[in-house]
């Protein structure tokens, strides 16, 4: 049984977690992140998904600032579509837009709305424009479609997902290896354990892989682990010679990587598989002492290393925490892999759905009747502004002259009393500045 947990290696995740999420919000810049936060200071779409997807996913609220500044990081850097179509044609930063999209998806508010859509129709027209969905540089196509796999099991239920959805799931089958995992080019002999591990956890969670496909991708996983404990990646999914690893050598990302697949393939957590992977990611020399994690013991601080350690962390504390709660009634129960497969993800499920609800009313501001205006002001002019504030905020930024204007009013004299409400609103953490003299919300308000 899934019982005999390690104390310590729980109490140290424990530890972890919160930690990790405090460095999220350290090292945010002035709206985003960037990916080597020591080294480099120009914030990037990916490390802002990274880090977006990590605080919620560790409990931050939608509504936190930091949160609320990642989202303005996008609504600031790609205001239009135009800006997506950039990534979408170069083979090196295609797959930014399905870790954005992921991120967007989090969002209720208007503006992420539009922008998720706005990079999924880019993904899309790449498609239609070239015959197919994804660059020549085959070390990414599979990382892309697997990401671009996770990012629809968020958004899905329109016929074009549906479709895109079909085509994906195609396409990866094209690109098995011999042995039946997934290489990184067509045709390799031998499979590579993260993309197996990517593209694994990216068909379960959309459910569209069978019994005996899981057993083949699950156990070609396990015999790719290295004598350490960890897992290697032979082409880092991150082409980028300043990394600093080698396609031998165990690493964060494809260790957390192939854990979360197998716990989701239903692998028992006290599996030698998942108990030496966790003791791997938590040797204190793959970290500083503020929780952000190197990909090994002698590269830099990343982003993405942080996020996928926590990513690691989290869904074993899940599981931890699901076994200890029905411990009496699992006891006496014999799992086999196919049970506890649906045992995880009904843990899972329950720990994301309880996020959603959690924030289901966070970002959305409905307004009936008298008595919500009355928690704006006492005097009904007032109130009635600083909603029609809102409402214009949630379009796009404006300042106060700008704001003044839209709303019919006489500049000269009635651009104080905005001011006055914007203050409010900004108090209030309804309204905060996107820069200088100008402000927004991302709050979807309904009047």
């Amino acid at each position: 049984m899934d019982l005999d947990l390690s104390t310590k290696m729980l109490t140290e995740i424990k530890v972890a977690l919160p930690n990790i999420r405090e460095w999220f919000k350290k090292t945010q810049l002035k709206f985003g992140w960037s990916r080597c936060y020591a080294k480099e200071s120009e914030e990037s779409p990916w490390a802002t998904a990274e880090s977006l997807l990590g605080l919620y996913f560790l409990g931050e609220p939608l509504n936190s600032l930091a949160i609320r500044r990642g989202f303005l990081y996008y609504f600031h850097n790609f205001p239009e579509k135009k800006y997506w179509n950039e990534l979408v044609w170069n083979p090196r930063t295609i797959d930014a837009l399905p870790w954005s999209i992921e991120a967007l998806a989090l969002g209720r508010s208007n503006m992420c709305k539009k922008l998720c859509e706005e990079a999924l129709s880019a993904l899309i027209e790449r498609g239609s424009k070239c015959g197919r969905y994804w660059p020549d540089d085959s070390v990414m196509v599979l990382y892309t479609c697997a990401m671009t796999l996770k990012a629809l099991h968020l958004i899905n239920g329109k016929r074009e997902l549906q479709e895109l959805q079909e085509y994906l799931v195609s396409e990866l089958r094209k690109w098995k290896a011999y042995d039946g995992g997934y290489g990184t080019q067509v045709g390799d002999r031998e499979s590579d354990p993260c993309y197996t591990a990517h593209i694994l956890e990216a068909f379960l969670d959309i459910g569209a892989t069978d019994q005996k496909e899981i057993e083949i991708l699950t156990n070609i996983i396990k015999k790719k682990r290295k004598k350490d404990g960890g897992w290697n990646n032979g082409a880092i999914t991150f082409p980028d010679e300043t990394l600093g690893v080698s396609p031998e050598e165990s690493n964060v990302e494809a260790t957390s990587q192939c854990v979360v697949a197998l716990l989701k393939s239903g692998e028992p957590l006290n599996s030698e598989y998942i108990v030496d992977g966790i003791k791997w990611l938590l040797n204190p020399k793959l970290r500083n002492s503020d929780y952000g994690f190197r990909l090994t013991e002698t590269t830099e601080v990343r982003n993405f290393a942080t996020y996928y350690a926590a990513y690691a962390f989290l869904h074993y504390n899940i599981l931890a925490e699901f076994y200890r709660r029905y411990q009496d009634i699992l006891k006496d129960i014999e799992l086999d892999n196919r049970v506890r497969r649906l045992l995880h993800n009904l843990a899972f499920d329950k720990y994301f759905s309880q996020l959603k609800l959690r924030d289901v009313n966070l970002n959305i501001l409905k307004f009936s009747g008298d008595f919500p205006r009355r928690l704006f002001s006492t005097k009904e002019g007032a109130a009635k502004r600083r909603l029609q504030i809102l409402s214009l905020l949630d379009k796009h930024p404006m300042t106060t002259l700008e704001l003044t204007k839209a709303m019919g009013l006489n500049p000269r004299t009635a651009e104080t009393k905005v001011k006055e409400d914007i203050k409010f609103l900004v108090e209030a953490g309804l309204v905060f500045e996107e820069s200088p003299g100008s402000y927004w919300t991302i709050l979807d308000v309904e009047l």
